[in-house]
């Protein structure tokens, strides 16, 4: 028999196994010293310091395999686990470990193990009474809400293939080409794979007789207009609201439905784990038309008003009258204030240029742990690309080179997002009943 029991930290899943350990511990004992560099936002300040240095990115963990020759192999492992208190510095999760002494350490708890092989973060079990929104292609049973489902744009080449500027990006395209045609054709002269590959990771896609060219097709498809939403989830949203509901008005429903602040936060661990699934909510009306308003901010983030915001150039306002280059990102934006101290209430474009007089509610909408405008200083800055040398300057974007201050507009609609979102979502209702009134649905 083999025991197997799984550790999840964030997304990412670590498993105790092992035909040999499973058989043979009688208890296995975890520390847990964080230090998760991949996460983000609040998440990753909770891991604390990295126990590796700035080198290291991964989490830590010390697992012990305490063997019993003796042992009722029948009998499952027992789990022990600790873990080192959040937002712990680097001495002080050294100086805890060291407190911690050895496995007779009262600081470790017993853990028990669920059907699903979780022993931290361990939820109710609700989650998989809910609706699934989809399922893996081998395990699709048609009682799912949308039929098919994809990873969405990934090119596993973006810096080649996207760019602010689209004389860059032709450019790049161009560049991409000519090195595999290059690479190819040396290829079959005889060359060697790792010769005419140079490290460039090309090793990774197949050469073919066909001309890369031939393979780009400038057009798209245009595909089908089968609606996505399968008859199974209409049947469910009938029989609970009635037949007035749309196909329409589901996706709307879903949109706001997401949004919401208690099905994120009881299902947190189950949404890193597994595809999401969707509750029916008490109060349809109310989540349809929050997901009306949120699909209309995300999907039109361009062309939403904008939020009131001072511009400062060289302490003056300014609304685009100035100097074009007082616009500009030079290397990368940031908050104001001081390092430890910052003040969120002003962004720093550059040296010269500010916004100023951002509200607190701009901060509280996050994707990933990150606010839009924060996603926004991350990726519109000056980079350098380390493997291709290729130089990504969002000021090329055409919008900002025909007129810099639509930078300075762009923001300013992010802004908007962010609070009219982050009000939309507070005023919602709960979407599930109270944890001890879920009643069972069958999957």
């Amino acid at each position: 028999m083999e025991h197997r029991v799984r550790a999840t930290y964030g997304a990412r899943h670590r498993e105790v196994t092992g035909r040999g350990a499973g058989k043979s511990a009688g208890n296995i004992y975890v520390v847990n010293l964080r230090g998760d560099a991949m996460k983000s936002g609040d998440e990753f300040r909770l891991e604390g310091d990295k126990i590796f240095g700035a080198g290291s990115r991964n989490g830590v963990q010390i697992t012990l395999l305490v063997r019993n020759p003796v042992r009722d192999l029948s009998i499952p492992a027992r789990l022990h686990y600790a873990e080192v208190p959040e937002r712990s510095s680097l001495a002080a999760k050294f100086t805890w470990l060291r407190e911690l002494g050895d496995v007779t350490s009262e600081a470790f708890d017993e853990v028990p193990v669920d059907e699903s092989h979780d022993w931290i973060n361990q939820t109710d079990g609700s989650f998989g009474t809910l609706l699934p929104v989809c399922r893996l292609a081998k395990q699709s049973t048609g009682e799912e809400m949308f039929s098919t489902h994809a990873l969405g744009v990934a090119t596993n080449c973006d810096v080649y293939v996207y760019s602010f500027s689209r004389e860059s990006l032709t450019d790049r395209v161009r560049r991409l080409i000519d090195a595999y045609e290059e690479a190819r054709e040396l290829y079959e002269l005889g060359e060697p794979l790792e010769t005419v590959t140079r490290n460039d990771f090309l090793s990774e896609i197949p050469m073919s007789d066909t001309p890369l060219q031939q393979d780009l097709p400038i057009g798209g498809a245009t595909g089908d207009d089968r609606d996505n939403v399968t008859d199974w989830c209409l049947e469910q949203f009938h029989e609970r609201y009635g037949p007035a509901v749309t196909k329409d008005d589901i996706w709307e429903y879903v949109h706001g439905v997401m949004h919401a602040p208690d099905w994120r936060d009881r299902y947190r661990h189950d949404l890193q784990r597994n595809l999401p699934r969707i509750p029916l909510a008490d109060d349809f009306e109310a989540f349809w038309a929050a997901g009306r308003v949120l699909m209309d901010l995300h999907i039109g983030y361009e062309t939403v008003p904008e939020w009131p915001l001072a511009c400062l150039v060289d302490g003056e306002p300014d609304e685009g009258a100035g100097d074009p280059a007082a616009y500009r990102i030079d290397g990368r934006m940031r908050w104001g204030g001081k390092r430890g101290a910052e003040d969120r209430s002003v962004l720093l474009i550059n040296e010269r240029c500010r916004l100023v007089g951002i509200p607190d509610e701009a901060h509280h909408y996050t994707v990933s742990g990150r606010s839009p405008l924060e996603w926004a200083i991350d990726s519109l800055r000056l980079k350098v690309d380390r493997d291709s040398g290729i130089t990504d300057d969002p000021n090329g974007w055409c919008a900002w080179a025909d007129d810099p201050f639509e930078l300075i507009r762009h923001l300013r609609r992010l802004v908007h997002v962010s609070v009219v979102t982050a009000r939309t979502i507070a005023a919602l209702p709960p979407s599930l009943p109270p944890e001890d009134d879920q009643e069972p649905r069958p999957d």
